[in-house]
């Protein structure tokens, strides 16, 4: 399970698609949830697909890792410490049954 403040998603490992990094997030438009200096949480649309995306983002300037589960749930998440991400998303990549992007 991730959970950020209020937010939480569970995600089964095996339902992991895929798992990368990416340097910034797609425009977006907010359904619910908060922007605060660097930090973006909550429910967005996807102002491409108008899909739901879930983003749990402690630090805007950082890396995100982007992960899409069950074909089409995307999650964006990062922490506010650099590594702690870096660790997370090695954690992922190791437990994880596919290999990822």
């Amino acid at each position: 399970m991730i959970t950020s403040g209020i937010y939480r998603q569970q995600i089964p490992l095996n339902t992991i698609n895929t798992l990368e990094f990416v340097p910034k997030l797609p425009e977006m438009q907010r359904k619910n949830g908060f922007s605060w200096l660097a930090k973006e949480k909550g429910l967005f649309l996807d102002s491409i697909s108008g899909k739901e995306v879930y983003v749990f983002v402690d630090d805007l300037r950082q890396r995100k890792l982007h992960i899409v589960h069950n074909d089409s749930l995307e999650l964006y998440v990062n922490l506010a410490d650099s590594l702690e991400t870096q660790n997370l998303f090695d954690q992922l990549n190791m437990e994880g049954t596919s290999s990822y992007e």
